[in-house]
Parts: C-alpha cells; sequence; structure tokens
C-alpha cells in the first residue's frame, strides 16, 4: 500500500509524463519505441524464428538497445551461440516467448538453461 506521499508524488509523475507525451519530443521518442517493438514482433514472430539463421540473430542482438553497452556486439552475440549452441538458443527463445507454461516459468526457465542473456536482454 502506497503512502499518501508516495501517492502525491506518483500522481505528480503522472501528470509530468502525460505533458511529456504531448510535446513533440515525447511524440517522436513514443514512436521509437514503438518502432522498435514492432520490428523485434516481426523478426521474433513464430514462423520467423523457427527459421532464423545466425547472422538474422546477429542482427536482433545488435538492435537490442540491451546490447549497446557491448563495443564488439559480433564477438559479444558469438559467445552466446557458442555457449548455448544455435538450436539450443533458438529453441529456448521460441519456448520463452510462445511455450505453454505460465510467462514466469518460462522466464525462469530461460534464465536458468540460456547463458549469458541479462535480465535486460530477455526482457527487451
Amino acid at each position: 500500500m502506497l503512502s499518501n506521499e508516495e501517492k502525491r508524488n506518483l500522481k505528480k509523475y503522472t501528470k509530468n509524463f502525460q505533458k511529456w507525451q504531448e510535446t513533440e519530443i515525447g511524440q517522436k521518442e513514443i514512436q521509437n519505441h514503438k518502432e522498435h517493438e514492432n520490428y523485434f514482433k516481426l523478426k521474433l514472430a513464430p514462423e520467423n524464428l523457427s527459421k532464423i539463421s545466425k547472422e538474422n540473430l546477429s542482427e536482433l542482438y545488435k538492435n537490442l538497445w540491451a546490447s549497446q553497452v557491448w563495443r564488439n556486439k559480433d564477438w559479444n552475440i558469438n559467445q552466446i551461440i557458442n555457449k548455448n549452441g544455435f538450436d539450443n538458443l533458438k529453441y529456448g527463445l521460441y519456448q520463452l516467448l510462445y511455450g505453454n507454461d505460465p510467462f514466469e516459468e518460462r522466464y525462469n526457465t530461460f534464465r536458468k538453461k540460456i547463458k549469458e542473456f541479462g535480465i535486460s536482454i530477455i526482457t527487451e
């Protein structure tokens, strides 16, 4: 339960966020996020994920905002593929995104079985 001060801060933040959304900068940023989301939705759609190549996976990885901390992204994605095996990684991604278990279980299973994928990359 939120304290009264927390509620006031939340209302203030919400009001500021709503004002920001109406600005040109806010609208551009929201559009950027939507385009980013749509890119990954298309590339990771079940029919595309099932036939993804190492090159496609590398491209996806390089486009993650969370991967921008890495200077040599090619080396990093190759390490991820080598440590997990490409087919295992592809299967893990498919199960994470489209498996039948509750999402929390799929997420935890992916975190345990797939090495080198941090929380920020998985959640993005």
